[in-house]
């Protein structure tokens, strides 16, 4: 069967990507998976996107990109780097990954008995690490409900190895320009002179809204932070 991937040289811009066709075993079905392994024509790093076709990619050296995809497996192989975005149902198996393997607006991407060396969630849940060797860490962004379980740290140190980040709610003055300010501050006094016990409300009114949205917010984030630290017990790590 033929199976159509998508390439690029220098990058993976849509203005310059390729598209290939190649001749591949099976008919991508779930007893019949579509089988890439590495050949003259399979390019260095490729891209699938928009398939929900059962595919396994054994065997390859190459970087590989899954956009929008189902059912894909990967095993085997010796990457450079993986990159997953808005997918599901993907497997990683007996695999090393030399460089990073970044999972963004995924679900149900199961990563197992592989050796790792970054690991990035974006804004994905339910996605599993279980059995693999980290050499260096995993950060999980907006990311909850995953489980990482049984994995190997070169330092056995996993508070540093699973970092939590998340959006934080600040007030930053800098975001306005500095016209925005000189306009404010002189339209603040001159109401200041006019009717100051109104401007006086005005400004307490405003501080205790600030006040309560960023308690309310910095609470948000305490209770994300506490779900997903990742401790490991009895070779148990889920992140809810």
């Amino acid at each position: 069967m033929k199976f159509l991937i998508h390439y690029d040289h220098a990058s993976f811009n849509t203005i310059s990507q390729r598209s290939l066709e190649i001749e591949c075993e099976g008919d991508g079905t779930k007893d019949n998976p579509i089988i890439i392994e590495p050949s003259e024509l399979l390019p260095r790093a490729f891209k699938i996107v928009r398939s929900n076709l059962y595919v396994i990619i054994r065997n390859c050296e190459n970087s590989v990109i899954l956009n929008k995809v189902q059912n894909i497996t990967i095993e085997s192989c010796n990457l450079r780097g993986i990159i997953v975005t808005g997918s599901s149902n993907v497997t990683v198996k007996d695999t090393k990954i030399r460089r990073s393997l970044y999972i963004s607006a995924s679900f149900n991407v199961n990563v197992e008995d592989c050796e790792l060396s970054k690991v990035e969630f974006f804004n994905s849940r339910n996605n599993v690490i279980r059995n693999c060797v980290i050499t260096k860490r995993i950060e999980l962004s907006e990311s909850e409900d995953n489980i990482i379980q049984n994995n190997i740290y070169p330092d056995n140190n996993l508070e540093k190895r699973i970092i939590q980040k998340s959006k934080k709610f600040s007030i930053n003055p800098m975001t306005f320009n500095y016209l925005t300010w000189i306009i404010s501050l002189i339209a603040l006094f001159v109401m200041f002179l006019i009717w100051p016990s109104v401007v006086m409300g005005v400004i307490l009114i405003t501080v205790l809204i600030l006040y309560v949205v960023l308690e309310l917010t910095i609470m948000k984030f305490l209770r994300k932070k506490l779900r997903n630290m990742g401790k490991e017990l009895d070779n148990k790590e889920n992140i809810n």
